[in-house]
């Protein structure tokens, strides 16, 4: 019996300095107690937020690319669904399309990461293609690829959101 109330006010002794806060000591040793798991997915997740700034800044193939749809693949963090419907476009290129899906990749999980939720966000997938390929006729001023022309105009227009989610459910 003894055992048992000994027991019991431990807890009780526990519960009461995780209400009132404990000594920043001990605060110090809880914040150090990240598991290696934890501390591996931070890591990832700061390695692949500066991965997607760098791609929308300048958007080519390469290790920021390749990163961004590695990091969808791998990640039990971030769900990316790649839709044909949002995605294909005709006149593009398979350089072009890469490039895109990039984009497309980077803006959803950079979404899903800011709001710390798990769960497919298309709009900001194809507002992040639409930096890409604004970048992109920035530098080659004769591209011009319809589905993201229409995407840009709703963009303009304040009805993108509506558009693509209108475009996913196809």
């Amino acid at each position: 019996m003894r055992s048992s109330q000994s027991r019991g006010s431990t807890v009780g002794l526990v519960l009461l300095l995780a209400a009132c806060g404990s000594s920043p000591a001990e605060s110090k040793t809880q914040a150090d107690t990240t598991t290696p798991k934890q501390a591996d997915a931070e890591q990832a997740e700061a390695k692949i937020r500066l991965a997607i700034e760098s791609f929308l800044k300048q958007p080519q193939k390469g290790a920021d690319a390749r990163a961004i749809v590695n990091f969808v693949g791998e990640s039990p963090r971030v769900m990316v669904v790649y839709r044909e419907s949002l995605l294909s476009a005709e006149g593009s290129t398979r350089d072009l399309d890469q490039l895109m899906l990039a984009a497309f990749a980077a803006g959803n999980v950079r979404a899903q990461l800011d709001a710390g939720r798990k769960q497919d966000m298309p709009v900001e997938g194809v507002r992040a293609l639409l930096t890409a390929y604004s970048k992109l006729k920035a530098q080659d001023p004769a591209l011009k690829i319809a589905k993201f022309e229409e995407y840009a105009k709703h963009e303009a227009k304040g009805t993108l959101e509506a558009h693509v989610e209108a475009l996913a459910t196809k």
